[in-house]
């Protein structure tokens, strides 16, 4: 958890200092893919250390999207919503971590370590999936 959360802040120091030109709908769904991409090896790593490095790769891409997501949220929220928005957003964050975390206990148990890390693959995935299916409502 200390090697994502070291990943996240460096990942969105690197993101804060770029003026960006590319729509934030883009940048959603290339940093879900991002995101997902990062965590595919996560459950393959041979060793702690090499665990450790992988998840600071993981968590390159977080602060990034989570910021894009928050501008999301204003440019699609309508007026006056704003708050309420993010509410239900991180809400819906809360909802999803607490399934995601029941299910790969399960998953770990049943078939190991391995393959729940990469349950939070398919969950980045699904993510990706969706910006990309709403991508032109996503549009302003």
């Amino acid at each position: 958890m200390a090697a994502l959360a070291m990943g996240s802040a460096i990942g969105g120091l690197a993101y804060g200092t770029v003026t960006w030109k590319m729509p934030l709908e883009r940048r959603l769904a290339i940093l879900c893919g991002l995101v997902a991409l990062a965590v595919l090896p996560v459950g393959l790593a041979p060793s702690t250390g090499v665990l450790v490095l992988l998840m600071a790769m993981v968590g390159l891409p977080v602060a990034p999207w989570v910021a894009v997501e928050m501008a999301m949220i204003d440019r699609v929220a309508p007026p006056g919503t704003a708050t309420e928005s993010t509410t239900w957003m991180i809400a819906a964050v809360g909802l999803g971590a607490s399934i995601g975390a029941a299910l790969t206990g399960q998953v770990a148990e049943q078939a190991g370590a391995g393959w729940a890390l990469e349950l939070a693959a398919a969950g980045a995935l699904g993510s990706l999936l969706v910006v990309l299916a709403r991508f032109r409502t996503l549009r302003p």
